[in-house]
């Protein structure tokens, strides 16, 4: 062979890159714990209660894209006291200090997205609209659980959380999709204080005129103290705030405390 051994070829070679929107995340417990998974606590006959800490985190590495929806689904498996006919265990919003609930709509500065349904398999909690991470994160802080069961079924219920890309849906539109976090509601029991009875809420607001031959009570006729097990060891009561200092005293009688 009398070829050239230095002699060498080439030839172009064109390589195309296509990219692909990668999946948002959502982490209901934050970086510093293990997983995407989290937990609250709900008290019967207590207020709602926020679904979502500041540990809360909403990402999407997909920087220069939007998020444009979330989802919330109460398993009904798990949420017993919705079993029977009547719904008693729903997710909504409520006001924060960073966003306004008004109307189907939360406002985060210039960002309103859409909120709707109560969280049930029937209607899901659906925010949409197109807006940064940080603002789904905040719209997110928004929403409660409430259990209005007055004998709520102990236990924990469990809540799919999704949220959405804003890219361009590939074959499989399930790629803008987040995994599912799922949010742990433990229902537990403690004593419940109504101190109005039958008038709205729980608290209970009087006035005391001082020199006055009259005694001041600090709950209504109708309060009640409950526990579904039956089970109460002490009650305490706390003045805070007292402007006069050790001038000011409850008291409970003697014959009172014998009935």
């Amino acid at each position: 062979d009398s070829a050239d051994p230095a002699l060498t070829t080439s030839q172009e070679v064109t390589i195309t890159i296509t990219g692909t929107d990668d999946k948002p995340v959502i982490d209901i417990s934050g970086a510093d714990v293990a997983g995407i998974d989290g937990e609250v606590v709900f008290k019967p006959r207590g207020d709602g209660v926020a679904l979502f800490s500041t540990d809360l985190a909403v990402g999407d590495v997909d920087d220069a894209e939007l998020l444009t929806g979330a989802t919330l689904v109460l398993d009904s498996a798990t949420a017993l006291d919705n079993a029977f006919g009547t719904t008693y265990e729903t997710l909504y919003a409520v006001s924060t200090a960073d966003a306004t609930v008004s109307g189907g709509t939360i406002t985060i500065g210039a960002a309103v997205l859409t909120v709707s349904g109560n969280g049930t398999a029937a209607s899901p909690l659906v925010i949409t609209g197109a807006a940064t991470a940080a603002e789904y994160k905040t719209a997110l802080q928004t929403l409660h659980y409430a259990n209005t069961n007055p004998n709520a079924f102990a236990g924990d219920r469990t809540i799919s959380v999704t949220v959405r890309d804003d890219g361009v849906a590939p074959a499989d539109a399930d790629k803008l999709l987040s995994d599912a976090a799922e949010l742990t509601v433990s229902v537990n029991w403690t004593p419940v204080i109504d101190l109005n009875g039958a008038l709205t809420g729980r608290n209970y607001s009087t006035t005391y005129v001082e020199k006055q031959p009259t005694t001041t009570y600090v709950a209504a006729p109708t309060a009640t103290v409950f526990d579904q097990n039956g089970l109460i060891q002490s009650l305490t009561i706390t003045l805070q705030n007292a402007p006069d200092g050790t001038s000011e005293v409850l008291s409970l009688s003697a014959a009172t405390l014998a009935t």
